[in-house]
């Protein structure tokens, strides 16, 4: 039996393979497998295999073997060769016998040696060394900007009797979002009592450590029961889930947080939690502010109580609300700031040809929705320093296009001023954001 197939369009996480064929042929009690997958992007994904099965069978037990060979062969995975080495794997009942599989490239490796059995003490190990886990960044829809380099491995022993599982692994130079995590050690070990894995993880930072979560995962309900300490955790680990709304996020998470649940209905909680120095820019107006006070974790998000909010020139707010989600899904914003002659806007004509230049004022900023349609709507009374340049070709077309409106006041003598920046399209295909900018201008202010 011979067949030759050609599948078009393979898409793998977040690669497309373009140019692929298998080709198959049995005889007698012998089966062979060659495969091919490429595509011909920038970024190359070239995958070889060939195999090769003998099917026997055992006289005294009755059941049939499969001896799988699995051939020397090469890969481009990310533009990065990869060699496979010859290996069998022997399928034989409930026994798995898995002898000399290793892939690698240059200094990297991973290799899988050993068996599962009813033996007693019969035990499979893999090996993990000098893994650079940036190569998985594209096979995800929404890259974090993984990296680091991981050596470890895992054994799992007498799996039929009475398992034993033990899993460490120790990341160098790990990062998230291109914020440094330091040295991570992420280690695993199977309680059978309680039939539950026991979680730890812990990083060194420069010497200290900023993070350490340990806990429980039970397989059965997929349940998960962790808690995490905290010590200036970089929030710049989140920074991918803000894109287009804040960025450049520096300072310190501290606290004891509790996360728990099945996976899927995960419920967050802490103590003595609070925000040190975290700092952002706000993407729209380019003005960065700094947020200290005391955070508290929940089922339905992350409030701020009160906290202040500061500006580069020292003036300050106040910060109401924070982060909304549902088991740690739909992330959104419910926040408020009540602020004080604090910078609204520093722009540049590279920034914003319609308008630009420094704002300040007093009033009110909110920012609302989930990830999928944000609203940020400021409204402020000008005060000194402010000074705001709009073209007058710009204001022509900004007029016609609602972008902006002027309106006369009448009580005072001043105008204001509204922006709208609706609807925006981000890199993330299913977000947007509309800005909403209304501005009381004052005497104090100049605007040319």
């Amino acid at each position: 039996i011979e067949s030759d197939i050609k599948p078009t369009g393979i898409n793998i996480s977040n690669i497309i393979l373009d140019s692929n064929r298998v080709v198959m042929s049995a005889s007698n009690d012998t089966i062979n497998i060659r495969t091919a997958f490429s595509n011909d992007s920038d970024i190359r994904n070239r995958i070889l295999l060939s195999t090769k099965t003998n099917v026997r069978r055992d006289s005294l037990l009755n059941i049939k073997i499969l001896d799988i060979c699995l051939n020397p062969s090469k890969k481009v995975v990310n533009n990065q060769l990869w060699t496979l080495s010859k290996s069998k794997v022997t399928v034989n009942g409930k026994n798995i016998d898995i002898e000399g599989f290793r892939l690698e490239n240059n200094n990297q490796h991973i290799a899988v040696d050993g068996s599962i059995s009813p033996l007693e003490k019969s035990s499979l190990d893999l090996q993990v060394n000098n893994l650079d886990i940036s190569a998985f960044n594209s096979f995800m829809k929404n890259p974090m900007d993984f990296a680091g380099i991981f050596s470890g491995s895992a054994t799992l022993v007498d799996l039929y009797n009475n398992p034993q599982i033990v899993m460490n692994l120790k990341g160098e130079r790990a990062a998230v979002a291109k914020s440094k995590i330091g040295t991570l050690i992420v280690s695993s070990t199977w309680d059978n009592t309680n039939k539950k894995f026991d979680l730890l993880v812990y990083n060194d930072l420069d010497g200290k450590r900023s993070m350490e979560v340990a806990g429980t995962y039970t397989p059965k309900g997929k349940y998960l029961d962790v808690e995490g300490n905290f010590s200036n955790l970089n929030p710049g680990y989140a920074s991918p889930f803000f894109t287009g709304i804040v960025s450049n996020l520096t300072g310190g998470i501290n606290g004891r947080m509790y996360c728990k649940g099945p996976i899927d209905k995960l419920v967050l909680s802490s103590d003595n939690a609070y925000v040190k120095d975290l700092s952002f820019t706000v993407d729209f107006t380019k003005v960065r502010y700094t947020v200290n006070g005391k955070t508290k974790l929940h089922d339905k998000g992350l409030t701020l109580a009160d906290a202040v909010i500061s500006d580069q020139y020292g003036a300050t707010g106040h910060v109401t609300g924070g982060l909304t989600y549902e088991h740690f899904r739909n992330l959104g914003f419910n926040a408020l700031i009540n602020f004080n002659n604090m910078e609204v806007i520093d722009l540049t004509e590279n920034d914003n040809s319609t308008f630009y230049g420094k704002a300040f004022g007093s009033g009110l900023f909110s920012l609302n929705g989930d990830l999928r349609k944000i609203t940020m709507d400021i409204s402020a009374s000008s005060n000194r320093n402010t000074e705001i340049h709009i073209p007058l070709a710009s204001t022509s077309e900004a007029v016609n296009s609602n972008l902006l409106s002027f309106v006369q006041n009448s009580t005072f003598t001043a105008d204001k001023i509204t922006i709208r920046k609706e609807a925006e399209k981000k890199k993330a295909p299913s977000t947007e954001m509309n800005v909403q900018l209304k501005i009381n201008i004052t005497p104090e202010a100049a605007m040319y």
